[in-house]
């Protein structure tokens, strides 16, 4: 950034999280800092946006202005369009409480609000009947604030873009895979949306991690069965049963005893009359331990999928 607009830009940020009450992360600010610098270099280029929310939105007075004027050195009404402009920024981004009638219209408002009923739609349907009214209102409120801000010019990510990421997930949550391909299916309907590979993948994240968030997992999971019986005593048997919490995402159920049901038995000794997945660790858990476990969980809910 050019030293002439460092410091002001700077200045102005620090105003701004005081008056807004902001407490920026690192990369928060960073990113603020990035997207004031190209408001700024615009602006004094005379380069200004004519109409970036309606009247009514306009008559609302901004609590930012003063240090906007000093820095951009504008007026009204060019100086109350550029300081909606970057509070629908801060919306965007989640600096600030999100109000949609606010969001100016870009991306298109009716486009995404039909886009979210579609998704949510989806969603009741395979819930139907489950008492999960709560979670789907919550559900609907972060699929709607994701779409606004993946579509909207004043987001900008280049990262959780890379598909290759994308199997682990497929794989360790069938069930829920299936759900966000589906919703992700509807946003590929709307033409009036940018899509691009990069979008659609920051998508898939970022619905699969709503639906972790907020479903139960009892419900879009099957699960898998861990009977924990160390014969060296208790206090061994707790130590990993404590430990596999770790896996509570994947929907596990830990017992002390053998059943008929158990999926995985887990111990220091095998015995050959055990009629289930055995593994055995002799000595305390490594990194790799956990890992080859964590991998059994989810070749045994590949095979309940087939």
């Amino acid at each position: 950034m050019p030293i002439e607009l460092g410091e002001p830009v700077d200045t102005l940020i620090t105003e701004l999280s005081e008056l807004k009450s902001m407490h920026l992360s690192y990369t928060e600010r960073q990113r603020l800092t990035n997207f004031l610098f190209v408001q700024t270099k615009r602006i004094r280029q005379g380069n200004v946006v004519k109409k970036i929310v309606d009247k009514d939105c306009a008559k609302e007075k901004l609590d930012f202005l003063e240090p906007l004027r000093d820095l951009w050195g504008l007026e009204e009404p060019d100086l109350i369009q550029e300081a909606w402009y970057l509070n629908i920024y801060f919306m965007v981004n989640e600096l600030a409480p999100f109000e949609i009638e606010k969001c100016g219209n870009q991306p298109p408002l009716k486009v995404i609000q039909t886009l979210v009923e579609k998704q949510l739609d989806f969603l009741r349907q395979i819930f139907e009947g489950l008492e999960v009214d709560d979670q789907l209102a919550e559900i609907r409120q972060e699929l709607l604030e994701t779409n606004l801000k993946v579509f909207s010019p004043f987001y900008f990510s280049e990262t959780f873009v890379d598909p290759t990421k994308v199997p682990f997930f497929s794989e360790t949550y069938l069930e829920i895979d299936e759900m966000v391909k589906q919703i992700l299916a509807y946003v590929d309907e709307q033409r009036k949306l940018r899509l691009d590979k990069d979008t659609l993948t920051q998508l898939y994240y970022t619905y699969m991690l709503i639906l972790l968030e907020y479903l139960p997992v009892q419900l879009v999971s099957s699960v898998v069965k861990i009977t924990v019986d160390f014969s060296n005593g208790k206090v061994f048997t707790k130590y990993i049963t404590s430990q596999l919490q770790q896996f509570a995402p994947l929907n596990i159920e830990i017992s002390k005893r053998l059943e008929d049901d158990t999926d995985i038995f887990l111990s220091d000794q095998r015995f050959y009359d055990v009629d289930c997945e055995q593994m055995i660790w002799e000595s305390p858990p490594l990194a790799e331990d956990w890992e080859q476990l964590g991998d059994l969980i989810v070749k045994i809910k590949q095979n309940d999928k087939k």
